[in-house]
């Protein structure tokens, strides 16, 4: 499961579900990255307010995500592609696609 948490609240250790984006829409962080002290100062000096982040739970969406925002995002992706993906990290691509659209719908993207 992948939850939200707001940057305060970050420790050191906790691993990152998605990538962190800065308001330009440039990769701070990439997804997987195991939060470092020194993340958390970049984090606060760029001013992001969230993170998500993996727990050992089951899967879950973000429910500060409204469902309709993310199934336009992916609408919108699918629809601009030529192609459909045929591996993993194809499929990667796609998803981070998708967050970068949902990033830019929500209040505190670019």
């Amino acid at each position: 499961m992948a939850i939200s948490v707001p940057t305060e609240t970050l420790e050191p250790g906790m691993v990152l579900a998605e990538p962190v984006f800065n308001r330009w829409g440039q990769i701070l962080l990439t997804k997987g990255s195991e939060l470092s002290p020194r993340h958390l100062t970049v984090l606060k000096t760029w001013g992001i307010p969230k993170a998500v982040i993996e727990s050992g739970e089951s899967e879950a969406v973000d429910p500060q995500i409204d469902e309709e925002i993310l199934r336009n995002a992916e609408a919108r992706i699918k629809k601009r592609l030529l192609w459909q993906p045929q591996n993993a990290l194809e499929e990667e691509i796609i998803q981070l696609a998708i967050q970068q659209v949902v990033h830019r719908s929500l209040p505190w993207g670019p």
